[in-house]
C-alpha cells in the first residue's frame, strides 16, 4: 500500500484488491428494478471514494447506481456502499 500524499487518506494499492459489487438500479420511486453481481478490483480508495476497474465495463454504466463492494485487507471483512459517479473510457 502506498499513501498519496497529495490527496487526504488516499491510499494506493500495489497490486489491486479483489473484491465482489453489487448494483442496485432504481426508478424514480427508488424501487430497486434488478441487481447485478460480479467480481471488481480496487486500486486505491480514500474517505470519499475508490479507483474500481472490472473485466466486464459494462455492468458499471449507469452514472447515479447504487454500488455495495465486498473485500477483506488483513483478514478482516469490509462492505461499503456508494453511487457511481465517473468512470474513465
Amino acid at each position: 500500500m502506498r499513501y498519496r500524499r497529495n490527496e487526504g487518506f488516499r491510499i494506493e494499492f500495489n497490486s489491486p484488491v479483489n473484491a465482489t459489487f453489487q448494483i442496485k438500479r432504481s426508478d424514480n420511486h427508488d424501487q430497486s428494478l434488478d441487481d447485478e453481481k460480479g467480481k471488481i478490483f480496487i486500486h486505491d480508495m480514500s474517505l470519499k471514494g475508490a479507483k474500481l476497474s472490472t473485466s466486464t465495463p459494462a455492468q458499471l454504466k449507469n452514472i447515479g447506481d447504487r454500488i455495495k463492494i465486498h473485500f477483506t485487507l488483513n483478514e478482516e471483512t469490509f462492505s461499503l456502499e456508494g453511487i457511481l459517479y465517473g468512470k474513465e473510457k
